[in-house]
């Protein structure tokens, strides 16, 4: 019988969704027969640990603190220990820190193919992290994308198109069927996310405010980070009084928080493929979104969600409006997006093209 081949993935963290639970979710559904399945971190979430050892995964944790550690010396010998020993013939790194660490780390070791990845525009890290990065991408084989924005977003800045692979986020639905909505309550707008810069929180709280009608609303902001002390006091500048705007802490029951929500909001300046825009489609929210990167991979306008301009409060205005005035038209956007995340995003079909490309270029470094 043909040993499955030995592979390590990782990211900085296990907990948490977006890029952590994407690959958390890879692992768990990538091909047994085909693949040892190992998962490197920096810092371990002990139920998410257990979730994947169940699932047959090894799990590596390496407590990387700082890039400039003396400690990393050690870290760096730990590592490689870990790959000859495990015979690893694939690295890949599904985010910013375990590219930077691992993928030169990796290529040293003598593993045959090391992959990065891209799930956002780079522009968005620190200018030292961005150099970083690109150090980085010369040990590597190839970067796989989660949307074709990023593909072009590399592209135009000069890496070669065979250098990219694209491979779409994947959610497991199941979790998101059984919500039962309290048809009681008010008409509640919301976002699920970390509270960042990046996420535009204002500009939705902005539009909010000008809505005529909003003493009928809600809105709900589920999420934790450095922008919350910053969004209160835009909500007592903008007079959104708690009975109708509240914050919550970010939570592990993304589906639980989803239910309290009617119309969700992503107002990002920029998106790969956005798993918080996806989980609230699956969730039969009917979703508003900004008309960047993979968010345009995701919507089709009216159809399955409504795009606005997320530089202009006034075209999230409207979509907010049309969206609470027009209830026939949110019911129908809602479960349009239930229906085409349910077809075309599930976490299976993501495995079998992750699986398709790490074939591929196993193929080509003689390891097939």
């Amino acid at each position: 019988m043909v040993r499955p081949t030995p592979i390590l993935i990782g990211s900085q963290m296990l907990s948490g969704g977006g890029t952590e639970g994407q690959m958390v979710g890879l692992a768990k559904t990538l091909d047994p027969k085909r693949f040892e399945v190992h998962v490197i971190c920096f810092r371990r979430d002990a139920v998410v640990a257990d979730a994947l050892i169940a699932k047959g995964v090894q799990v590596f944790e390496l407590p990387v603190g700082s890039f400039v550690s003396l400690k990393n010396i050690l870290h760096i010998w730990t590592l490689v220990q870990y790959l000859r020993k495990h015979q690893i013939r694939l690295f890949h790194a599904f985010d910013m820190p375990l590219a930077i660490f691992g993928a030169p780390v990796a290529r040293f070791a003598g593993v045959p193919v090391v992959l990065s990845s891209i799930r956002g525009q780079r522009n968005l890290y620190s200018s030292g992290h961005e150099r970083l990065l690109q150090f980085s991408d010369r040990f590597v084989h190839g970067i796989v994308a989660n949307a074709s924005s990023l593909v072009d977003f590399l592209g135009a800045r000069g890496t070669p198109r065979e250098f990219t692979r694209l491979c779409q986020n994947g959610i497991d639905t199941r979790p998101y069927e059984e919500i039962q909505r309290d048809l009681a309550r008010p008409l509640t707008i919301g976002a699920v996310c970390v509270l960042r810069p990046e996420k535009n929180l204002e500009l939705l709280m902005r539009a909010f405010s000008q809505l005529t009608d909003r003493a009928s609303l809600r809105l709900r902001i589920t999420g934790s980070g450095p922008m919350l002390e910053s969004l209160k006091t835009l909500a007592v500048a903008l007079r959104l009084e708690s009975d109708v705007l509240s914050f919550h802490p970010a939570t592990r029951d993304v589906p639980a928080a989803l239910g309290e929500i009617d119309i969700f909001v992503s107002a990002s300046f920029s998106e790969g493929l956005s798993n918080s825009i996806m989980e609230a489609m699956a969730a039969g929210c009917a979703v508003a979104a900004s008309a960047v990167g993979g968010n345009l991979e995701l919507i089709q306008d009216r159809a399955t969600g409504l795009l606005f301009d997320p530089l202009r409060v006034e075209t999230l205005t409207q979509a907010l409006r049309t969206l609470v005035d027009d209830a026939p038209l949110r019911i129908r956007i809602a479960e349009s997006g239930r229906e085409w995340i349910g077809s075309n995003f599930s976490m299976a079909a993501s495995a079998r093209t992750m699986g398709s490309i790490y074939d591929g270029y196993l193929l080509a470094a003689g390891q097939d």
